[in-house]
């Protein structure tokens, strides 16, 4: 039986995580986990930013833990279990044509639009997804937007054909084509 100072060595050796955050290849499989589950819509990259962290509360607070950003063995445990259910279709990086996706070929200044499981955003516009719900043609979501100078909410449907979105909303219907995966996006992981 332990006690005193050996059990809490034993608590405290439990509750640290297999994968290490300072470590580029641990960091890279967390995000390549956070983005198959729809929390981190931009390539892994090995570097732990200000998107990765933002990831990891999203999925903490979904996932009722404490959400505080701190990597621990509870978060590593329900991040990798198997139980967890694979990302919205609409999770990705679209493009208003397959130029918008190439900062090389994209010579009209198109913005990609990134997207993932809690909101997306594009240039200036964010947009925070409120609720969601799955329905027989895609996606219903009620999404609060802001840009430098408006802020709106916005019933949103998102409909998926192929590799084509459609987001729909009050303001218009804007169709985006997929970006292939790698692309890189003007803001740190």
């Amino acid at each position: 039986m332990l006690t005193g100072e050996a059990l809490q060595v034993k608590e405290e050796l439990q509750d640290t995580p297999k994968r290490n955050l300072f470590n580029r290849d641990h960091v890279k499989e967390v995000q390549q986990r956070l983005s198959q589950l729809g929390y981190l819509s931009v390539s892994a990259t090995g570097v732990w930013g200000p998107l990765s962290r933002k990831a990891l509360r999203t999925f903490e607070s979904d996932h009722d833990l404490t959400t505080d950003e701190n990597w621990d063995e509870a978060t590593e445990r329900r991040l990798f279990s198997s139980g967890l259910e694979q990302a919205e279709a609409f999770v990705g990086i679209w493009g208003i044509e397959a130029s918008a996706c190439s900062p090389r070929l994209n010579r009209k200044g198109f913005l990609p639009a990134v997207i993932d499981g809690g909101g997306a955003w594009a240039g200036e516009t964010f947009c925070a997804f409120d609720r969601k719900k799955r329905t027989a043609s895609g996606w219903d979501v009620v999404a609060n937007c802001s840009n430098t100078h408006d802020r709106w909410s916005a019933n949103v449907r998102l409909t998926i054909n192929g590799d084509q979105l459609t987001w729909t909303s009050e303001r218009g219907s804007v169709s985006y084509h997929r970006c292939q995966p790698g692309l890189g996006v003007a803001r740190s992981l």
